[in-house]
């Protein structure tokens, strides 16, 4: 029974925090058990995974990030920051269908604590056949390469194409999911439902923010044969909260009267991002059949907050060759809004009041930074050393037209098309 004014959506709300809230107990009594046990039985699985990587790009202006919410590297410096990293891993299993796992995950964030670095803590129940359910703090699952996208050694590249993966920077969210798997035509097919919410750490050069996404709900499916992988997903989510680094902005559009500055409330309006949408679509396709290996996704994010994150349309394409332990691969990327940015109209007291003066150059210079508009063209190398370890170089080309560059930290407004370089030796490993 709902209760008086108690939407459906509330009440799922609830249930997805109290079973996110028993499956970290669960998770903690299962941890303790198999502790208690022996650490070399069959109750506990202990991995790891590591990237050491060093990554030189960027210019005075534009500093190299692999996605959104990191601060930038800027002038062509070498920085360990941008893709080194280390995770651990530890499998639990309670029952025969029951397994809890916890990874977490240091890396450089802007809030480094326990928290935020456990980026997993999940319980896992399977029922007979191919249904599973889980519940707790999961990754999150929009792309090819999202249940190992730490993971280095997992996939070709220094590290995941930037125009497709770092806009999208929600490492994890808490919630639960469901998932059914059956063979289709000399293949599995996968289809997986998810609802829940969850937030980000931003850090850049105008400040640091948390973004808080609630209403996640969406859906993928996936189908995998013994060298095809072909996937589709869907997501919708609603922004939980304002944007620390805007609210003076919005405040103050807010204060100004419409009969003084007739477009400050819309302004204010747009700029809020609290109650606004985010609508995401993505398919996948890879190929694997040695000695080629083929890889491309397409993503278009249809976006309710278009004042700060215009529609966006993201693909890349990757094809590697390999020569016994050593690959050689390519990658074509691009990234780029399909609607205009906003277009500040001038305030109406021609420059004699000062406040409104601030508030209309104010909003125009977040709004000239908030386009993405770039390609990428990348060579690279992956040398795998054994099993476990593998070593990489990779070179990328960007074109970042003017007012397009919001993937990068944006020192200043870039009102100019740039070229950039980057270059980047990474060292994986399995543990």
């Amino acid at each position: 029974m709902l209760a008086a004014g108690e939407s459906v959506i509330e009440k799922i709300q609830t249930m997805s925090i109290k079973l996110t809230t028993i499956g970290s107990l669960t998770f903690l009594l299962a941890m303790h058990s198999a502790w208690s046990i022996d650490l070399d039985s069959d109750y506990l699985r202990l991995s790891g995974f590591g990237t050491i990587g060093v990554v030189s790009g960027g210019d005075d202006h534009l500093g190299f990030r692999r996605e959104i919410s990191k601060e930038g590297q800027f002038d062509g410096d070498w920085a360990f920051e941008p893709d080194s990293l280390l995770g651990i891993q530890i499998d639990a299993q309670i029952s025969d269908s029951l397994i809890a796992t916890a990874q977490l995950v240091g890396k450089d964030r802007p809030d480094n604590s326990v928290e935020n670095s456990l980026e997993w803590a999940f319980v896992r129940y399977g029922f007979d056949p191919g249904l599973v359910i889980r519940a707790g703090r999961m990754g999150t699952d929009l792309f090819m390469l999202s249940e190992y996208r730490n993971v280095g050694f997992a996939y070709l590249w220094a590290r995941p194409p930037v125009e497709f993966y770092g806009p999208l920077a929600l490492d994890s969210f808490n919630g639960i999911d469901t998932s059914y798997s059956r063979e289709v035509f000399d293949g599995v097919m996968r289809f997986k439902v998810f609802y829940g919410g969850g937030e980000q750490d931003f850090s850049s050069q105008v400040g640091s923010h948390v973004a808080k996404l609630e209403d996640m709900i969406g859906a993928n499916i996936t189908w995998e044969s013994e060298h095809w992988t072909t996937r589709a997903v869907y997501q919708q989510a609603e922004f939980a909260s304002s944007i620390d680094t805007i609210s003076p902005l919005v405040d103050g559009l807010s204060a100004i009267p419409a009969a003084v500055w007739s477009e400050a409330p819309g302004l204010a309006e747009d700029l809020e991002a609290k109650g606004k949408p985010m609508d995401y679509y993505a398919l996948g396709l890879a190929y694997d059949d040695n000695p080629w290996v083929v890889q491309a996704e397409v993503g278009f994010i249809d976006s309710g907050y278009e004042a700060a994150f215009p529609d966006l349309l993201t693909a890349y394409l990757s094809v590697g060759r390999r020569f016994g332990p050593i690959t050689l691969f390519g990658i074509g990327a691009i990234a780029r809004n399909t609607q205009d940015t906003l277009d500040v109209p001038a305030e109406p007291s021609g420059g004699t009041n000062p406040t409104l003066v601030a508030l209309q150059q104010g909003t125009q210079m977040f709004a000239d930074q908030v386009g993405i508009d770039q390609r990428t063209l990348s060579l690279g190398m992956r040398w795998d050393l054994r099993h476990d370890l593998a070593l990489k170089a990779q070179w990328d080309r960007t074109w970042v037209d003017a007012y397009g560059g919001a993937l990068w930290d944006q020192a200043i407004t870039v009102r100019d098309d740039r070229i950039l370089d980057t270059f980047s030796v990474n060292f994986n490993f399995l543990f």
